[in-house]
């Protein structure tokens, strides 16, 4: 099919012609200007607003994260709510441990202690001896306890020695009783003879850390007669 260039050209024209007057309409050409102006506007506008939607971005990240810090947070201080809530249950009982285990040596009180055992009990005690490990005089800070041996000689009858021991073990301070020796005095036929008792008694303190030149050598503190 073979269409000539004469016939085709005054089609073209007409149809030319048409668009051309449509767009000299008037409700074209505001539609037209209309959709140029609006293309331009979301065009600039997508640049105009690029930072403040990258600023909300960020805030909504920056929220986000402030929320998980939040919540580890709270779980903290529940965390400590709960601790404190355990230290004031506690609370009365630590001057018991205070007590049990000082954090010094506290050698008078102690000897006044085993005196006051054995005088309850009309015991005359004739030694007490006992090592001044102050804390100023501890040779290893490293060490989390410190030991402080007493030995303590009396006469008495054993049952009364029995519950000098039993007595002993059960004072406020922490300690543990060793008998070094028990010797038999008087006659076989003597009823509840007096026995001799050598003791060996062993506390311990909670020393504080102290400077390696603030060592001191123990003395030895020796009490006869008591």
């Amino acid at each position: 099919m073979n269409i000539s260039s004469s016939s085709f050209q005054p089609k073209f024209k007409k149809r030319l012609g048409y668009i051309r007057s449509l767009y000299q309409k008037p409700i074209v050409k505001v539609s037209t200007a209309l959709l140029l102006t609006i293309f331009t506007i979301i065009f600039f506008a997508i640049f105009a607003i690029r930072p403040t939607l990258t600023t909300i971005a960020q805030l909504l990240r920056k929220i986000e994260d402030q929320g998980t810090i939040k919540s580890k947070l709270d779980q903290k201080v529940a965390a400590l709510a709960t601790a404190h809530a355990e230290y004031l249950t506690i609370e009365p009982q630590l001057p018991l441990i205070d007590t049990a285990i000082p954090q010094e040596a506290e050698l008078g009180l102690l000897a006044r202690q085993i005196e006051g055992t054995a005088s309850s009990l009309g015991i005359a005690l004739q030694k007490v001896t006992l090592e001044s490990l102050l804390p100023s005089s501890i040779t290893a800070p490293s060490t989390k306890f410190s030991e402080i041996p007493v030995m303590v000689e009396t006469t008495a009858p054993y049952e009364t020695l029995q519950e000098f021991l039993n007595r002993l073990l059960k004072l406020p301070r922490v300690s543990s009783v060793e008998i070094v020796s028990l010797t038999k005095e008087g006659v076989e036929t003597t009823v509840n003879p007096p026995v001799n008792i050598k003791i060996r008694v062993k506390t311990f303190f909670l020393p504080q850390t102290l400077n390696s030149s603030n060592q001191k050598t123990p003395n030895q503190t020796t009490v006869d007669n008591l």
